[in-house]
This record gives structure tokens, C-alpha cells and sequence, in this order.
């Protein structure tokens, strides 16, 4: 019915999680117009493991689990061929886009510059470099650092 199925995911849609439906009708009567869903044969071996089609309903389900930080999207391109004697078929393509979840922590990174710290240090000596980063986007990836409480440390800038 589509020649482009367009469906949003979030990277944590549980597997079995129904994609979409296609649909195709055929003019034909009996088995000259009874469709069958497939993926094209040209299908990369990523799409084979994430999602399948049902050959006769034309629904397409989630079979692994998606990663946004992975993989943004999918362009999964699906055939429709009839039964009859030759076949006939048409092409649609599903356009799967993976919706970022706040679903990695923030990672550390800790650089000591002078180990150890003398007791009669300089105030404003640098004493450790800590980088941080997360792999989630947008607003997900941000991060806010800040020092305890009572610590005879301060944050630079």
C-alpha cells in the first residue's frame, strides 16, 4: 500500500515488539493473488538479526535488542511477490529510526598529576585532570560534576 513505512523505536523496545504491518493486495483471484512478504535478498546480515518478517501477515517484529549509540537507523527493503505462475512482485522499503534512551552511565577518567601532594602545596595546584563522558546523546549525554561537601578541594573551570 506504502512505498515507504516510516516508524520511530526506542533502543529499549523489547524483543517480539511489533514494527509495523505491510500491506499488499493483488488483483488477481486464488493463488495468482496470495502475497508473500520477504526481506530483499540483498538485506545486510545486521537487519536479519534485528528484526523478521511474517510471510504471510507482512508484519515485521523486533528480534534483538537495538543501541541507539550503535546504530541510528534502519533501511530495511522488503518485497511482496504473489503466488502466481511467474511471479509478480513490488518493493517498499521500512525506514526504522532509534530513539536514544538515557541508558549509559557517565564514565570517569582520572589523571593524577602529583602523587604525592605535599603538605605545604601552593593553593590552585593542580592536582588531577577528571575527563567525563557519556555515550548517550542530546540531553541524555549530559553531565554535571560537582566535589562533595567539606573537602579541601575546589573545582577549576
Amino acid at each position: 500500500d506504502q512505498a515507504v513505512y516510516r516508524v520511530h523505536l526506542l533502543e529499549t523496545t523489547a524483543n517480539g515488539t511489533l514494527v509495523t504491518t505491510l500491506n499488499a493486495s493483488d488483483a488477481d483471484e486464488g493463488v495468482n493473488g496470495e502475497v508473500v512478504f520477504s526481506f530483499d535478498s540483498g538485506i545486510s546480515h545486521d537487519i536479519q538479526e534485528k528484526f523478521k518478517v511474517d510471510s504471510s501477515s507482512g508484519e515485521i517484529r523486533l528480534i534483538d535488542k537495538l543501541d541507539y549509540e550503535e546504530t541510528k537507523s534502519y533501511e530495511i527493503q522488503v518485497k511482496a511477490v504473489d503466488k502466481g505462475s511467474p511471479p509478480m512482485s513490488n518493493h517498499c522499503k521500512v525506514l526504522v529510526k532509534v530513539l536514544d534512551v538515557n541508558d549509559n552511565a557517565p564514565e570517569l577518567a582520572v589523571t593524577s598529576l602529583y602523587l604525592p601532594i605535599r603538605e605545604d602545596a601552593p593553593l590552585s595546584t593542580v592536582i588531577a585532570l577528571i575527563t567525563v563522558s557519556d555515550r548517550d546523546s542530546g540531553a541524555n549525554g549530559q553531565v554535571t560534576c560537582s566535589l562533595m561537601p567539606h573537602v579541601p578541594f575546589k573545582r577549576c573551570p
